[in-house]
């Protein structure tokens, strides 16, 4: 039976995978960060400021919603905690 010692990889992605392929994501656990990420997202600089707070205080209340909450626990997104 072949066998994967290791799997280094963007979590996410990995659990994402593991869902799609029918794979219990649980049974394979974060055993050491290798590099820590954060999403960000992009904007051209000749974008007006307000735009730009406008884009992030409607971010901060999506996250804020319990929606949001039970989309990253379907996809096994939840921030974990050292």
């Amino acid at each position: 039976r072949n066998k994967v010692d290791v799997i280094a990889t963007y979590s996410t992605v990995a659990y994402t995978s593991m869902q799609y392929l029918g794979m219990e994501p649980i049974h394979y656990p974060i055993i050491r960060k290798l590099y820590e990420q954060q999403d960000c997202y992009a904007f051209n600089k000749n974008i007006d400021d307000n735009i730009i707070q406008k884009y992030q205080d409607a971010l901060n209340k999506v996250r804020k919603t319990p929606a949001y909450k039970e989309l990253l626990e379907r996809y096994h997104m939840v921030v974990q905690k050292e």
